[in-house]
C-alpha cells in the first residue's frame, strides 16, 4: 500500500440521557460546545468537529445559549460544525421504520436551517441495524454511513469499508469502526512530555496504528479522536504535529468524515457487499439484545403512538383539510408529537438501559405527545361531521351523526361497534351566572337512515 494518509476526525459521542437524566447532560452539554465553539475559532487549521450526528444537541445547547446562534451558524455554514442528519441518535431496530424516517426528516431539516447537514447515515452506538437501514439513507440522498455495532470482521474481509445493499439492490458505503469503536483516538490525547521523546504518545501512537492500518482498505485511514462526553482536550490542537514528528511514514491531516469517505471511495478496491440485518457482533463488539426486553410498558406505549399518529390522526387530519371549510389544521401540532416521540429513541433510552428518572421523562413525553394526537383526531373529526362544539355548547341545535372510516390502507368488511353518547344535562361549571342548565330526552330509540360513501 502506498504511503497512508490518516484523516484525523475530531468529534464526541453524546447520550443525551443515559445513566443521567437529560438535565445533568445538558448541563455538562452547554460546557462541551462552549469549548467547542472556542477551539474551532482559535484554531482554524482543525478543518471540522463531527458533533455526533444528531441536531438535537444544538437545539439544547442554543435554548440555553441563545446569544452563540450567529457564532454556530457560522461553524455550520463553514462546515467546521458538523451535524445531523439525524435529529437523535436512535434505536435502529425497536422505533417503526416511519418514526426512523422522520427522525431523519426532521434532524436535516434543523441542521439545514442551521447551514448545513453531514450526509453521512451516522450510526455508531446503535445495538445492531436493519435491512432497510441504507434505503432510509437513500430516501434523502445519502450515499455513505458509518457504524459500528451488528457487523463482525469475518463480514467486511476485516476491512474498514463495505458496501451494504438495500432490498432494492441499492448500496451505501459504509466505514466500520475498529472494535474499540469511535473512542479509539481518545487514548493519543496525552500531555505532552517535557523531554522531546514524547514516549506516551509514542506507545498509543503504535497500539491505533497497528490497529487501523491492518484493515485500511485503502491508503486513506479515518481516525476518530473523540470519546462519550468529552469536550475538546487542551491536548487536541497539538495532536497532528505530535503525530507527525513521531511517524515520518504517515501522513497526517485534520480532515472531514465526507473528505475521507470521498478519496476513500476514489481508490477502494472490490469490497464485501453485505445483504439484510446486521446484528450479530459478538467477538467484535457487543449488540446488547437484551434492550429488546426492557422497560417493556413503555416499548408499547410508544409503538400504540407511532401507529396511531401514522394511521389515523394524521389521515384524518388530511382528510379534514381537504373536505372542511375552513381549514383550521394545524401540522405543527402533529410535528411536535413527533418530535416528542423521536425524542424517546434515543437509543439507551427506548432500550431501556437508562437511569429510572429518564424513564419517567420518556412517559411525560409519550403522554404529551398521546394528548396531542387525540386532539388532532377529536378536532378533524369534527370537521368532517360538520360539528361545531363551541355552538353545540351555546345551545345551538345539533344532529347527531355517526361517521365511519376505515383507517387500514385497503378495503375491510366486518362489524363496526360504536358507543353512542346521549344528552341529558348541563353541568355547569364556573362562577355562579343566570344560566340555567339545559335539559334533554336521554336516551332515545333510533335507527341508521343512510350509510353514505
Amino acid at each position: 500500500m502506498s504511503r497512508p494518509v490518516i484523516h484525523l476526525l475530531p468529534h464526541t459521542h453524546w447520550d443525551r440521557e443515559w445513566y443521567l437524566p437529560l438535565g445533568a447532560f445538558r448541563a455538562r452539554l452547554v460546557s462541551a460546545i462552549d469549548d467547542i465553539v472556542a477551539l474551532l475559532t482559535a484554531e482554524p487549521s482543525i478543518s471540522s468537529f463531527l458533533l455526533d450526528g444528531q441536531t438535537i444537541l444544538l437545539e439544547d445547547y442554543l435554548a440555553l445559549r441563545p446569544e452563540r446562534r450567529e457564532a454556530v451558524d457560522a461553524l455550520v455554514r463553514a462546515g467546521r460544525l458538523q451535524v445531523g442528519p439525524w435529529y437523535v441518535l436512535a434505536d435502529a431496530q425497536i422505533p417503526a421504520g416511519e418514526s426512523l424516517l422522520r427522525n431523519l426528516a426532521i434532524g436535516r431539516s434543523a441542521a439545514l436551517r442551521l447551514g448545513g447537514s453531514a450526509e453521512v447515515l451516522y450510526s455508531p452506538d446503535a445495538f445492531g441495524h436493519p435491512p432497510a437501514w441504507p434505503a432510509m439513507g437513500l430516501e434523502f440522498g445519502i450515499t455513505t454511513g458509518a457504524l459500528w455495532r451488528g457487523v463482525g470482521a469475518e463480514a467486511t474481509g476485516n476491512r474498514d469499508l463495505f458496501w451494504w445493499a438495500a432490498p432494492d439492490g441499492r448500496r451505501v458505503l459504509v466505514y466500520h469502526f475498529p472494535p474499540d469503536g469511535y473512542e479509539i483516538g481518545s487514548n493519543l490525547l496525552v500531555p505532552p512530555a517535557p523531554r522531546s521523546d514524547d514516549a506516551a504518545l509514542d506507545e498509543a501512537w503504535e497500539r491505533v496504528r497497528s490497529r487501523l492500518l491492518s484493515r485500511a482498505a485503502t491508503r486513506h485511514v479515518a481516525l476518530f479522536v473523540g470519546a462519550d462526553h468529552h469536550a475538546p482536550s487542551p491536548w487536541l490542537a497539538g495532536l497532528r504535529d505530535r503525530l507527525a514528528a513521531l511517524d515520518g511514514a504517515c501522513d497526517f491531516h485534520w480532515s472531514r468524515f465526507d473528505a475521507f469517505i470521498d478519496a476513500a471511495r476514489a481508490e477502494a478496491p472490490t469490497l464485501a457487499v453485505l445483504h439484510g440485518e446486521q446484528r450479530w457482533s459478538y467477538g467484535y463488539t457487543w449488540t446488547l439484545q437484551g434492550v429488546h426486553g426492557t422497560r417493556a410498558p413503555l416499548k408499547r406505549r410508544t409503538s400504540r403512538i407511532e401507529l396511531e399518529l401514522v394511521r389515523i390522526a394524521e389521515p384524518l387530519a388530511a382528510l379534514a383539510s381537504v373536505a372542511a371549510s375552513p381549514s383550521r389544521a394545524d401540522p405543527s401540532i402533529l410535528t411536535q408529537a413527533w418530535r416528542e416521540v423521536i425524542q424517546c429513541h434515543f437509543h439507551d433510552s427506548i432500550g431501556g438501559c437508562c437511569h429510572d428518572a429518564v424513564a419517567d421523562a420518556m412517559a411525560v413525553r409519550l403522554t404529551d405527545a398521546a394528548s396531542a394526537s387525540a386532539e388532532v383526531i377529536r378536532s378533524a373529526v369534527h370537521r368532517l361531521a360538520g360539528h361545531d362544539p363551541d355552538q353545540g355548547r351555546d345551545g345551538a341545535a345539533t344532529e347527531p351523526r355517526l361517521m365511519l372510516w376505515n383507517p387500514a390502507a385497503r378495503p375491510r368488511s366486518g362489524i363496526v361497534e360504536a358507543e353512542l353518547t346521549f344528552f341529558r344535562r348541563d353541568l355547569l361549571v364556573g362562577p355562579p351566572s343566570p344560566r340555567r342548565p339545559r335539559q334533554g330526552p336521554g336516551v332515545e330509540p333510533f335507527a341508521l337512515k343512510a350509510l353514505v360513501g
